[in-house]
C-alpha cells in the first residue's frame, strides 16, 4: 500500500484521464490487489479525516461522540452499498445492450470512477462544519462520471448507434444511486437520532 501512487492516480484520472486510462489499460490487476493499492489509502484518508472533522473539530453540541462515530461508519458502509449496487445494475444494463462486458472489466471501471465519490466523502467529512460548502463539493463526484466515461471509452467495443441511449441511461442510474445513498444516509442517520431520544427519555427515572 502506497498513499502517494494512489495520489498520483487520482490526480491522474482527474487532470488527464484519457492518458491516465491508457496506463490502467496495461495494468492487469486483480480486484483484491486494486482494493489494497488504492482503495485502503483512499479509506485511511477518508476515516482521518472524519476522526478530525465530525469527532475532533466540531462543534456539534447536539450529537454525542458515539453518534457521530455511527456517521462515519455508516457512511463508509453505505458508499461499499452503492458501489456493489452500480456494479450489479450496470451488469444488467449492458447485458440488456447485448454487449458481452467482462464482469472485471465493469468493475475496474467502476472502482477508478467510485474514487472520486471516496474523495468527496473524505473532504466532507473534513469540513462538517460548513454545510453549504460540503453541498458544493458532492458536485466534484460527478468528475467520477468523466472518469467512467473515458475509461469506458478505452475499455469497451460499442457502436456509436448504441453510444447515445447507453451512457445517459448509465448516468443517469449512476447519479440516481449516488443521491439514494446521500439521502439514505440522511434520513437513516435522522432514525438513529430519533432512537437515541425515545432512549434518553425513557431512562429517565
Amino acid at each position: 500500500m502506497k498513499p502517494e501512487k494512489t495520489y498520483q492516480r487520482i490526480k491522474g484520472l482527474i487532470q488527464q484521464p484519457a492518458k491516465e486510462w491508457e496506463v490502467i489499460q496495461k495494468e492487469s490487476y486483480s480486484a483484491g490487489q486494486l482494493f489494497v493499492k488504492h482503495l485502503l489509502p483512499v479509506l485511511l484518508l477518508y476515516f482521518i479525516c472524519s476522526l478530525l472533522g465530525n469527532i475532533l473539530f466540531t462543534n456539534d453540541i447536539v450529537h454525542s461522540t458515539t453518534y457521530r462515530l455511527a456517521y462515519v461508519i455508516t457512511k463508509c458502509c453505505l458508499v461499499f452499498c452503492g458501489f456493489f449496487l452500480s456494479f450489479l445494475w450496470l451488469s444488467i444494463v449492458y447485458k440488456k445492450a447485448e454487449l458481452n462486458v467482462p464482469s472485471d472489466t465493469i468493475f475496474v471501471l467502476l472502482f477508478y470512477a467510485y474514487l472520486a465519490v471516496w474523495l468527496v466523502a473524505s473532504l466532507t467529512a473534513l469540513l462538517a462544519n460548513y454545510k453549504m460548502l460540503c453541498r458544493a463539493l458532492h458536485l466534484l463526484a460527478l468528475d467520477g462520471l468523466v472518469i467512467y466515461w473515458t475509461g469506458a471509452e478505452k475499455l469497451i467495443m460499442t457502436s456509436e448507434e448504441k453510444k447515445k441511449i447507453l451512457y445517459p441511461v448509465i448516468f443517469i442510474m449512476l447519479i440516481f444511486i449516488y443521491l439514494f445513498i446521500y439521502l439514505l444516509l440522511k434520513h437513516f442517520m435522522s432514525f438513529i437520532s430519533f432512537l437515541q431520544a425515545l432512549i434518553q427519555l425513557f431512562a429517565k427515572p
